[in-house]
């Protein structure tokens, strides 16, 4: 109950700079920067699988809420997309650039 609730709040924020991976619990590789992400092979799948995980949760808290379209893409092109906002702002967490990613991608849908 306490995620659909947080990612509700995020949603209602409307604008992805005012909230930061710091206000929000965010766990596992998610917290840490698009840099260490993208820093060894391994870190690389594990974050893939969060982004797959994150987005499943927001399209889900979409769905619930009604405050945003859930955004249902193919999982290879999602990552393109996030990876391309991560050598934009390397030092972003991995939580706010697939939420940036997910709200960009929507707004243009």
């Amino acid at each position: 109950k306490l995620v659909p609730t947080a990612l509700f709040l995020l949603f209602i924020a409307g604008a992805p700079s005012a909230m930061s991976a710091d206000e929000v619990m965010i766990a596992g590789i998610g917290r840490r920067s698009c840099t260490y992400w993208k820093s060894t092979p391994e870190l690389a799948a594990e974050g893939e699988k969060w982004a797959l995980g994150f987005w499943s949760g927001l399209n889900y808290v979409a769905a619930v809420t009604k405050q945003q379209n859930q955004l249902i893409i193919d999982p290879q092109r999602m990552l393109r997309e996030i990876e391309k906002m991560c050598a934009e702002r390397p030092l972003q967490s991995l939580a706010d650039t697939v939420w940036i990613t997910f709200l960009t991608l929507n707004k243009s849908q």
